[in-house]
């Protein structure tokens, strides 16, 4: 049985791609802009507006969530069209209107443009690490009824394959023919643990009562039944079959389903994306440049100068995205004293696996890419809208 499983000596890498792609932090369409925002801004730093989480990335990232509000402040109030766009996610029309505008709106506009985008990529990584701790906490989602938080592969597949085939075998081997009553099923099913007196049961039994009446016009038999109940546990039989020695090993039994899918542990995706925001500003400013320059987009190897970047910074955000999203069980309630350099070693392990190629399915599926963020642009019809006569935010 060992041998079917899939080891954990191999990725999960033929899974389509839309299984790790995560999205960029946009507004939604026609967003007006925020009641406040400098608040708007805090919410792009932490996504409870945490005081200790904000103030780490504005220190390592070189931003302020109430400066940058002034900046929008005054950029509403100077140029409407600019401001709409910056907020609604646009931030190549932003560039665009400012540069018809000259040299001096330019000078205006940039930075706030680049702080916005800076933001923007924050917010994403809070969304990545959010998936994270879903596939972390819950990977099947709503329909998980298993361990009720961390699960292994192994209490997952026990859960979601094992645990069900076994009932299902349970079900079609009960001592029952085609003349037994419904009450009399209905016991039969909850003596075997197969039912219970609850609305879920009563649901199902409903259903099955109403699909009984249906089966003649079907011209379904008893035959048919019989056959088909041999078919499905000839299917099921290899799960059935599988064992505890058999999960232990293909090392199912503490594997998670974020190495799984992702290729890291929670903990090494965190390092990842505080690599993707130490260099982003950089690589902003690259991407406006080469926009101001009618230049092609620039592209970016993710490993392009992270040795040269200060480890302790990226210490620092590695354990603020632990802590903002619980991604993983040990991840800190709160940041330590900053000369303790929690996640050193952390940090150097992660950094030393990119160098090796060892994680490099987990750098695409999580790196943020700056380029996109310059890559949308308005419709031209919402441009239009938008630039006429857009919609003032409440104060």
């Amino acid at each position: 049985m060992q041998e079917a499983l899939h080891s954990y000596r191999y990725d999960l890498s033929n899974l389509p791609s839309a299984h790790f792609e995560q999205a960029y932090v946009f507004p939604p369409p026609n967003y007006p802009g925020p009641v406040s925002c400098a608040g708007y801004a805090a919410r792009f730093l932490s996504r409870n507006a945490d005081p200790s989480i904000i103030d780490v990335f504005e220190n390592k990232l070189a931003v302020s969530h109430e400066s940058h509000g002034d900046d929008l402040n005054r950029l509403r109030s100077w140029n409407r069209e600019i401001y709409a766009a910056l907020v609604g996610g646009y931030p190549v029309d932003a560039l665009r209107v400012a540069k018809q505008k000259g040299r001096e709106a330019v000078s205006f506009v940039r930075p706030i443009v680049q702080n916005h985008t800076m933001l923007l990529s924050v917010a994403t990584a809070h969304v990545r690490m959010a998936q994270l701790a879903q596939c972390a906490k819950a990977p099947l989602g709503r329909a998980w009824t298993g361990q009720a938080i961390w699960p292994t592969m192994s209490s997952v597949a026990h859960a979601a394959l094992i645990a069900p085939t076994q009932a299902i075998s349970r079900l079609l081997t009960l001592p029952a023919d085609n003349d037994v009553a419904d009450d009399e099923a209905e016991e039969l099913l909850k003596t075997a643990g197969l039912l219970d007196d609850d609305a879920s049961s009563h649901v199902l039994i409903s259903m099955a009562k109403d699909i009984q009446k249906r089966l003649p016009e079907h011209s379904l038999t008893y035959a048919h039944f019989r056959h088909t109940a041999r078919e499905i546990l000839k299917a099921i039989d290899p799960l059935q079959a599988m064992t505890a020695t058999d999960l232990s090993g293909a090392g199912w039994t503490r594997r998670s389903f974020v190495r799984e899918r992702f290729g890291v542990d929670a903990t090494e995706g965190a390092a990842l994306l505080a690599m993707n925001l130490l260099t982003q500003r950089a690589r902003i400013h690259a991407c406006i440049e080469a926009l101001l320059s009618e230049k092609k987009l620039p592209e970016f190897e993710f490993n392009h100068d992270l040795q040269s970047l200060g480890k302790k910074s990226l210490a620092r955000l590695t354990e603020a995205l632990r802590i903002a999203c619980k991604a993983d069980r040990a991840a800190p309630d709160q940041l330590s004293a900053p000369e303790n350099n929690t996640a050193k070693k952390l940090v150097k392990d992660t950094l030393a696996k990119v160098e090796q190629g060892q994680i490099d399915r987990a750098i695409e599926i999580l790196r943020i890419d700056p380029a996109v963020f310059f890559r949308r642009k308005m419709a031209p019809s919402t441009s239009a809208n938008r630039g006429s006569s857009p919609q003032e935010p409440q104060d």
